[in-house]
């Protein structure tokens, strides 16, 4: 499970290489994004469960999904 504990640092990463800052909501689902998190695993002693977390530190967009507009065209025929 991830958890977010600390503000997520967000970017898209230009042509050139270039990291620019965005507003996280620029980030959408189906895009290809690079995360850099932590891991936290925690074994109690005598104990035989873990716990394990993830906390995501930054995330930036390295390339955006494929924008297509599908256009649907319906014809119809009127008899009179």
């Amino acid at each position: 499970m991830w958890r977010v504990t600390d503000r997520v640092r967000t970017g898209t990463q230009s042509d050139d290489g270039t990291l620019n800052p965005c507003n996280h909501y620029q980030i959408k689902r189906g895009d290809f994004v690079d995360v850099v998190g932590t891991v936290d695993i925690v074994v109690p002693v005598n104990s035989k469960e873990l716990s394990v977390r993830f906390a995501m530190k930054q995330v930036i967009q390295l390339k955006a999904r494929a924008r297509s507009f599908e256009v649907s065209v319906l014809f119809s025929s009127s008899s009179v």
